[in-house]
């Protein structure tokens, strides 16, 4: 069971990096186009920035959510003795999951399905709000990998 523990943390470290990838994308994406883009267009090129890629993004955050839980169903069920230090992870990547699922994902629904009509003011909030969301994903994203990563190296040197 330690070698399926090391491959489980192996595929969750590439799982959090990707997501951790994607989140600074994200962020530095809405965080440039705040500055760069005028307001009259602003809608088109942050509506193109989330969808383009908002499937993807999604079926990594789910594996991201969902494989932590899966592997301490297993670890309850087979009743095997992992460490402390292997469980903060865990539970940061179901929080990463359901914080993502539950609040963000909300908020990049609504900018993509915004009308266009609304003002060019409500339209900055809208930015602001979820650039500022977005912000605390991307810490939390990286709070995620150290904890991954340390708990891996700390497996591999034990």
């Amino acid at each position: 069971m330690d070698r399926f523990t090391n491959y489980f943390f192996l595929f969750l470290t590439i799982l959090s990096s990707l997501s951790f990838g994607y989140d600074y994308f994200y962020y530095s994406a809405f965080n440039k186009g705040m500055f760069f883009i005028p307001s009259q267009q602003k809608h088109i090129s942050m509506k193109f920035v989330l969808s383009a890629s908002l499937k993807i993004f999604l079926l990594i955050k789910t594996f991201l959510s969902l494989s932590p839980l899966i592997f301490i169903l297993i670890v309850l069920l087979l009743q095997v003795k992992i460490s402390i230090l292997w469980w903060f992870p865990l539970f940061i990547s179901i929080f990463h999951g359901m914080f993502f699922i539950g609040y963000l994902y909300p908020k990049i629904k609504r900018i993509i399905y915004w009308d266009t009509k609304n003002p060019v003011d409500r339209w900055d909030k809208l930015y602001q709000n979820y650039n500022s969301s977005s912000k605390i994903l991307l810490l939390i994203s990286f709070l995620n990998l150290l904890s991954i990563l340390i708990a891996h190296l700390v497996g591999l040197f034990r």
